[in-house]
């Protein structure tokens, strides 16, 4: 009995044609990431006219989950360390974990297999779940903490 054509096995070196196109397309991201990182870093949020601005704090007064991240970022990029926490302690928080997600993701690029923090589909709730909480905890008036 015939057990039909097999598929030749990849060499070690060679990277599938559907991986080149995410190449690609990573690199093409990670291009845009380095400019908006630089201009981030070159120019403070704080009273520019060319970032956006929060419509939730403008037209109602509540702070989102992501108000200060431009500002915090603007932080994390100068060093800052503390300024960036207390700007917005989740966004400090989540990237780290965002920053290992995106090499586990250029690893499998590669054919190498990382850890993914996001395999699991109860860490995207958990991340959501983690920023409803945040975001109503900074609005509760009196409350002194970060952000």
């Amino acid at each position: 009995m015939n057990p039909g054509p097999q598929p030749a096995p990849l060499d070690s070196g060679s990277v599938p044609d559907r991986s080149r196109r995410g190449l690609g397309w990573a690199g093409l991201g990670l291009g845009l990431m380095g400019v908006a990182g630089w201009f981030l870093w070159r120019f403070e949020p704080a009273g520019q006219v060319f970032y956006p601005r929060c419509w939730s704090y403008q037209v109602w007064g509540i702070k989102c989950p992501g108000c200060g991240v431009l500002r915090a970022t603007h932080a994390l990029l100068r060093g800052e360390w503390g300024l960036a926490w207390s700007l917005n302690p989740l966004w400090v928080s989540y990237v780290p974990l965002m920053m290992w997600g995106m090499a586990s993701w250029l690893a499998a690029g590669f054919g190498w297999r990382l850890w993914h923090p996001f395999d699991r589909p109860w860490v995207y709730g958990g991340l959501i779940g983690l920023a409803f909480a945040y975001g109503i905890v900074r609005n509760i008036p009196g409350w002194s903490g970060p952000g």
